[in-house]
């Protein structure tokens, strides 16, 4: 209802704009978009870790995001709560699908000694991404990787987004598939180029991580596929993967990738309260979480 109300209200503001830019040649609603960057900012407290972590939320998306930063993936928090040091001393954490960037920042702000990779390839989200990073002062231990990944080595392919706007989510790279399996279906197409973490790794443009969260809605497994010559490392700890368990051919494949790779499958948790979780769609939508048999 209130959404209706807004654009009742913009609808007014709207006409108004065509009247003065008719008399003054020059529109006054044009300008609203600066102001919204320049004001709408939220702060996130953490008291038990005593911290404050703010976040740019220039539209509805980001700021229904940020709100239920603490309730949306309470599962998530906790995994990274309780990374441990690796050999060389710190913690090297991938966020693959790292949108606005919640959990980088948080892992950011609880850990000294940390390297965060944030991934994250839509041109929507990285303005806000690389906001929030620089708000939070998190620029010396958070990396953004804007290359999408999936299977192959560095090529041009089409990157499919459901929607473009700020905070969107359920977007594909390499193949038109959605997160159940299905065609997608984009409103935003262009291309970009993409790799794969062999590549990466091969070339060494990063370290080794020690915990990987992946989390882009429906490719996991090709991301998986296009990892397999390092997946077996030992420095590896912990795999964090969103499935959806309808999507039968990625389930099977996330699963006998990472359990051909010494990974021992912990269990599935998500938030049951939430009310995505009852759309037929999301039914079986979990958090899987890996760690590496020793």
């Amino acid at each position: 209802m209130f959404k209706t109300f807004s654009q009742i209200i913009y609808k007014i503001l709207y006409f108004i704009d065509i009247i003065v830019l008719k008399i003054f040649r020059r529109s006054f609603l044009i300008w609203f978009k600066d102001f919204i960057d320049r004001d709408f900012y939220k702060t996130i407290k953490i008291p038990d870790k005593k911290i404050e972590i703010k976040f740019f939320t220039p539209n509805y998306l980001t700021n229904w995001l940020t709100n239920e930063f603490k309730t949306k993936e309470p599962e998530t928090i906790s995994w990274i709560e309780n990374f441990k040091e690796g050999d060389n001393r710190k913690i090297i954490f991938w966020d693959i699908g790292a949108n606005l960037g919640l959990y980088s920042i948080y892992a950011s702000k609880i850990y000294d000694n940390i390297e965060v990779v944030s991934f994250e390839p839509s041109t929507s989200n990285l303005r806000v991404l690389s906001r929030n990073i620089s708000i939070n002062d998190s620029h010396n231990k958070i990396k953004i990787f804007q290359l999408p990944l999936g299977e192959k080595p560095f090529s041009f392919s089409l990157m499919r987004e459901n929607k473009f706007g700020e905070g969107q989510s359920n977007n594909a790279f390499e193949v038109p598939l959605n997160f159940e399996g299905k065609k997608f279906i984009s409103s935003n197409n262009y291309q970009v180029l993409g790799t794969s973490i062999n590549s990466i790794l091969d070339n060494k443009f990063l370290q080794i991580p020690n915990y990987i969260k992946i989390d882009i809605d429906g490719l996991e497994h090709l991301i998986l596929k296009g990892a397999s010559k390092y997946l077996s490392h030992k420095d590896i700890k912990s795999i964090q993967i969103e499935i959806n368990e309808n999507f039968k051919e990625q389930h099977e494949m996330v699963k006998k990738i990472l359990l051909e790779n010494n990974f021992k499958f912990q269990f599935k948790k998500r938030n049951e309260s939430l009310e995505i979780y009852k759309n037929k769609k999301f039914l079986n939508t979990y958090n899987y979480y890996f760690e590496k048999s020793l």
